[in-house]
């Protein structure tokens, strides 16, 4: 399997992982790491980059904060009214955009997550988060 395809599918776990953070915020770090374990007990035939897996919702429980209050200016009703999974893969993208130095270009960075958008959330989702995601990239000075 290539290694753009083991990317995208850690990103995959690590959205779902993130998911189950939001909705269990208690032992956040252990919630995560359990529910990576449970997914790789489950035998589901996914080949994944664990290492970044891991990298991904480390960062992303350790920023959260940071990212949602960086977004906030741009939601109307606050990152909080966002569904679950779509704050999960904002998450990433926000981990994502601010490496130093960015290891994926803005443009592979937004489309990877507006790919997980349409593959566990809804397709309604996909352009306002978008808007959403290039705003926050702006912010951070990104250009195309």
């Amino acid at each position: 399997m290539d290694q753009y395809k083991k990317r995208h599918n850690a990103r995959c776990v690590a959205a779902q992982c993130l998911y189950s953070t939001i909705i269990n915020p208690q032992d956040s770090w252990k919630h995560a790491l359990d529910a990576l374990q449970e997914i790789e007990n489950n035998n589901i035939p996914l080949s994944f980059d664990r290492p970044f897996t891991e990298y991904l919702i480390e960062t992303c429980l350790e920023n959260a904060d940071q990212y949602e209050e960086a977004l906030s200016p741009h939601l109307k009703h606050g990152i909080r009214s966002l569904h679950p999974i779509d704050r999960a893969i904002v998450w990433i993208a926000c981990c994502e955009l601010n490496q130093k130095p960015l290891l994926t270009t803005r443009a592979i960075i937004l489309n990877e997550c507006l790919t997980l958008i349409r593959e566990l959330s809804e397709e309604q989702s996909v352009k306002f988060l978008n808007a959403l995601l290039d705003r926050y990239a702006n912010d951070l000075g990104l250009t195309q």
